[in-house]
């Protein structure tokens, strides 16, 4: 039984809704759709009844140009209207942006990515 509710699908579920997003996943496909979204909780701790996730979102263009439009888009999309919202049944309490998005290299030259980093708080037994 999960207590807690699963991060990544909750911020997939909200990112899909987002104008522009080609598609978004947990893992990269061999040949994915771009623009892709990539997310991923990389860390955080459940304490009481509250989780707080820290989850990356990574954003995947063709070009470096696009793939920040993106990345910022979606940030400011997670900052102002994640927090205190019902996504999926799930509620979500504080959102903190842990870094903007910045451009790390993939190591693939007809690939650009941008990470952004997020602490999601949401409640104990918040997954249906």
């Amino acid at each position: 039984m999960a207590y807690y509710a699963d991060l990544e699908a909750v911020l997939i579920e909200f990112i899909t809704t987002i104008p522009g997003v080609g598609d978004v996943g947990t893992d990269m496909p061999h040949q994915p759709v771009l623009p892709f979204v990539m997310v991923m909780r990389v860390t955080g701790h459940a304490e009481y009844y509250t989780d707080r996730g820290v989850v990356d979102v990574e954003t995947f263009a063709t070009t470096r140009a696009a793939s920040y439009t993106l990345a910022t888009t979606i940030d400011t999309q997670i900052v102002r209207k994640l927090r205190h919202s019902l996504v999926g049944g799930v509620p979500i309490g504080r959102v903190e942006p842990v870094t903007a998005p910045f451009w790390s290299n993939y190591g693939d030259e007809l690939l650009h990515r941008h990470i952004a980093s997020y602490v999601i708080h949401s409640f104990y037994r918040a997954q249906p």
